[in-house]
């Protein structure tokens, strides 16, 4: 029999013909297992980038949650005095803005809100939200921050929410804020 295989002319067997065409599948196919091996290695580097990056993420957050702790803790510290000396413990009232996220923050227990969470329920920009809570800060109330998943969420200190249910320093009428209620 006279075949054309590989673009030669040959007469071969009905067995050499078999094979020739085994010997070309088999090369095939370890070319095709290199590969596999290959995207095997790659992915397996991927899922370690990624799971190493999962733990940085998560090691972040816990030092931007430290931080922020240590931040309020040296505010607190420094500005003592000045929190004992007042009455009321600041040396200048809330703005109505200021009341509205306070009251935000004292109504939804220990619930942690994002900031977008705050927005909308007080009808402010995200940031408008960032710069009350920094301006509630400094005027020591205590904000507790938690990042989950690289986002910020703020609560009341559990212990100033006590007190304001006790003293009622701040002296916020509630019947002249409206309520709010979370938004999911």
């Amino acid at each position: 029999m006279v075949l054309r295989f590989f673009n030669k002319k040959e007469e071969l067997s009905a067995s050499d013909v078999k094979k020739e065409v085994n010997s070309c599948i088999n090369q095939v196919k370890e070319e095709l297992e290199d590969h596999l091996d290959t995207i095997n290695e790659n992915t397996n580097e991927i899922q370690s980038n990624y799971n190493h990056m999962c733990e940085v993420e998560a090691k972040i957050d816990k030092l931007n949650q430290r931080i922020d702790e240590i931040q309020l803790l040296l505010k607190s510290v420094s500005k003592n005095k000045e929190f004992i000396a007042d009455s009321n413990g600041f040396s200048k009232p809330l703005s109505v803005n200021e009341k509205e996220l306070f009251l935000v923050l004292y109504t939804t227990e220990n619930v942690a809100l994002s900031y977008k969470n705050i927005a909308e329920m007080i009808g402010l920009s995200e940031s408008t939200v960032r710069d009350l809570v920094s301006s509630i800060i400094e005027r020591d109330i205590p904000i507790i921050k938690e990042y989950k998943h690289g986002k910020a969420f703020i609560r009341l200190d559990k212990w100033f929410r006590e007190k304001q249910a006790k003293e009622n320093v701040l002296k916020i009428d509630q019947t002249t804020l409206p309520r709010f209620q979370l938004v999911d």
